[in-house]
């Protein structure tokens, strides 16, 4: 897959919501009447069914500037917009996106589907569209999934690309091919993601944010940290090991145990607390 592609597919996620949720006034539960007034900007692909699953997001008013709230209320909607579940509390986090900041909250969306979630903050709401989908139903590698033994490249091993990252400094998490950390039984903390040519604005923050946990200090005993670029020559190139495990977009993180089985996933903006609840999940 080339660079064009790739960012299409990007884009197609990022800017769902916004296209999807341009239909008919709201004045359902705690959400308010009329039209959006702010833009919420959904980074991710999909989410996976359930109850409490991770949703971050980024919100802004209508001239793209940062709300000055530290917590917002999430309601989620069917596909005909009525609210089903909510209200649930999302948190602001400067962590994760240098610009504006990321909203992050835990939603119940127990049904595959399309859903709507609102974001309401002092009597204003924003909303997007995303797809829900079952674990074993996802095109993409999930929770319960085996691991996909990708070959990836190491400070031994740069396979030839440009960079073997592109964070700079580069990040620590290029001591061990996924391949080799799976062979040898270990958990893995999974990082596909490019610093230099991130084209969601949330690639770049979340692998600061991730080798700051990798160095904090906690004991993650044995935990293989495997970071990937996107990328191998200068965003030109999709690299191998993204589209074996068929990634539509960017950036994604998996935390895989020690049978190579998925435990979890989550793409878009992440926060300390995220990173470490992952590696926590397999170490």
């Amino acid at each position: 897959m080339d660079r064009r592609r790739f960012l299409t597919a990007i884009g197609a996620s990022v800017g769902a919501g916004l296209v999807l949720g341009a239909c008919g006034p709201l004045g359902r539960s705690g959400v308010p009447d009329g039209e959006p007034t702010l833009i919420l900007r959904n980074p991710s692909y999909e989410l996976v069914a359930g109850s409490e699953r991770r949703y971050a997001f980024l919100l802004t008013d209508a001239e793209n500037r940062t709300l000055d709230v530290d917590e917002v209320e999430l309601w989620v909607g069917d596909e005909q917009e009525e609210i089903v579940a909510g209200p649930f509390p999302a948190t602001y986090h400067e962590e994760g996106e240098e610009t504006f900041g990321t909203f992050r909250g835990f939603v119940d969306v127990p049904d595959p589907g399309v859903v709507f979630l609102y974001a309401v903050a002092g009597g204003e709401h924003g909303r997007a569209a995303i797809e829900v989908v079952a674990a074993e139903e996802s095109i993409l590698p999930g929770p319960g999934a085996p691991a996909i033994p990708s070959d990836t490249p190491t400070t031994a091993d740069d396979f030839g690309w440009a960079e073997l990252c592109t964070r700079d400094p580069d990040c620590g998490m290029h001591e061990i091919s996924l391949a080799d950390a799976l062979a040898e039984g270990r958990p893995v903390f999974l990082a596909f993601a490019t610093p230099a040519y991130c084209q969601t604005t949330v690639c770049a923050p979340a692998v600061d944010v991730a080798e700051a946990v990798r160095t904090s200090g906690e004991d993650w005993g044995d935990v293989a940290f495997v970071h990937v670029e996107i990328y191998s020559d200068e965003a030109a190139t999709v690299t191998g090991p993204v589209t074996e495990w068929g990634l539509p977009t960017e950036p994604w993180y998996y935390a895989i145990d020690r049978e190579g089985t998925i435990v979890e996933r989550v793409d878009g903006p992440l926060i300390a607390e995220d990173v470490a609840e992952l590696v926590r999940l397999v170490r």
